[in-house]
């Protein structure tokens, strides 16, 4: 995908595509390769023809996981918390 989107500018549909894996698919940021991997895509295909869409789009990569890792160690807070009350 990083080949194709370096290629020619794509960088409206990787926009989209982006931002609909961090708002409905968020477990991809679970591993801190896809991460890396969503940001050279965003690198590559984005930011190489659209500067400012490109720094958005980081931004909303770097947000979405941090919302999302921020949620599961809160699940992981209230679940430790339960286990000590059992």
């Amino acid at each position: 995908m990083t080949r194709i989107a370096s290629g020619k500018d794509v960088s409206a549909r990787l926009d989209i595509v982006v931002r609909f894996w961090c708002d409905h698919t968020p477990r991809i940021l679970w591993e801190e390769s896809i991460v890396e991997a969503l940001h050279i895509l965003v690198e590559e295909g984005v930011s190489k023809f659209a500067k400012e869409l490109g720094k958005s789009l980081t931004l909303y990569v770097a947000e979405t996981e941090k919302r999302f890792k921020s949620l599961l160690h809160a699940f992981a807070d209230m679940d430790n918390e339960s286990m000590k009350g059992a």
